[in-house]
């Protein structure tokens, strides 16, 4: 009845049963299916329920007499493109073809757009998911619009959220013969070794901004981890890269919401530290990690850049605001304060851990510089 190849289409299969039609379906996958609702084995409805469920974008057309015309109406709710009636002719065949081709046409278009799209994002999904968390950070989404995409990206930050913030210096380094790496190297070197570092324990989401300073976004799941994470980044990264970074973190107190304010905060506390001097930079990183050690002092650490601790002392004063004591002890009971956290602690351990050879002296710093003692700060007697 109708010239199939000039439609561009070809008769691929006939079938006598609804059993047989179902196998050829599975193997021959057409895009255009006549059924004929009186057919033997299994009805035509039922043979056009399976294929709905299993193909659903194969046409389906019934063909049905007068009398199965309430079959016909409950076909339409099982995605049936339209039906004929018996007999068929010409003219209303041709008809339903061409509108048939036409949803083929449309289907092969919005398939290739879906397979184009979905190779665009598999070729460019890190940076498609760097340019939202961007926007996130910088306050640009609304909270459904971080929801969506968080769920998108199937990104879990269900649990309490912290934020880690690096900025590399690249021209910093305590080794000798230290090598001149070429800028984006540099950091491509130490967000890998930030991923080894971070992912140990956590589902870490790592970026940079537009600053190029790398950004971590990850949940917390052990609270006294995350304090010792920025300790362990400065650690590994001047091991494998020899290279100094500032490092700062905090949690993420409120809702996803917050996210942007606490980058905020965190962006301008590193932005302090650029206008350190070199040798005050690695100061701090060599106090940050060498506090806990019972002997340290501002003669230990002179030596260790080979100048002199009255000079030193002066440099710390004039950009850290504080001296060698006063900042070496902030870092020491800021420590003791995370490790405070964990109630299995005992108040000798934390004192010992933090470089003070008694718990008697570690309770006069403690209280000197928290107003309160360590026991009745663990207790809740400060906010």
């Amino acid at each position: 009845m109708l010239d199939w190849e000039a439609l561009h289409m070809e008769i691929v299969g006939e079938a006598e049963d609804g059993e047989m039609a179902l196998e050829l379906v599975q193997e021959l996958l057409p895009d255009l299916l006549f059924i004929d609702i009186c057919i033997p084995i299994m009805t035509g409805l039922e043979v056009a329920e399976k294929v709905s469920r299993m193909y659903p974008n194969c046409i389906m057309i019934l063909i049905t007499g007068h009398d199965e015309f309430t079959f016909a109406q409950q076909a339409l709710k099982l995605n049936v493109f339209d039906y004929l009636l018996k007999p068929v002719n010409q003219e209303d065949l041709g008809a339903v073809v061409r509108r048939a081709k036409k949803q083929l046409d449309q289907f092969s278009l919005q398939s290739k757009y879906m397979n184009w799209a979905n190779n665009h994002l598999k070729k460019n999904f890190t940076s498609i998911r760097d340019r939202f968390l961007n926007e996130w950070i910088n306050g640009q989404l609304s909270e459904i619009e971080v929801e969506e995409q968080l769920n998108f990206f199937e990104i879990d930050l269900s649990n309490q959220v912290g934020i880690l913030m690096i900025k590399v210096t690249d021209r910093l380094s305590i080794a000798q013969g230290y090598r001149e790496w070429n800028r984006q190297l540099l950091l491509f070197a130490v967000q890998n070794v930030t991923e080894e570092s971070v992912q140990a324990g956590n589902q870490a989401f790592l970026f940079r901004d537009a600053n190029d300073y790398l950004i971590g976004i990850l949940p917390i799941n052990n609270s006294v981890q995350f304090e010792e994470l920025a300790q362990q980044v400065i650690k590994d990264i001047d091991h494998y890269l020899k290279c100094v970074v500032h490092v700062v973190q905090q949690r993420v107190k409120g809702s996803l919401l917050d996210v942007p304010s606490i980058y905020q905060e965190l962006l301008q506390e590193i932005m302090r530290e650029e206008h350190w001097s070199p040798i005050v930079a690695l100061s701090k990183k060599f106090i940050d990690s060498h506090y806990q050690i019972e002997t340290f002092s501002l003669q230990v650490l002179a030596e260790q850049f080979q100048i002199s601790p009255a000079y030193l002392s002066r440099l710390l004063r004039q950009e850290l605001g504080a001296s060698f004591i006063d900042y070496l002890t902030r870092v020491r009971i800021n420590r003791a304060i995370q490790l405070m956290s964990d109630p299995a602690c005992k108040m000798y351990e934390v004192a010992e851990k933090v470089g003070y050879s008694t718990q008697h002296y570690f309770s006069t710093a403690f209280k000197k510089i928290m107003g309160v003692s360590p026991t009745e700060y663990r207790k809740g007697g400060v906010s």
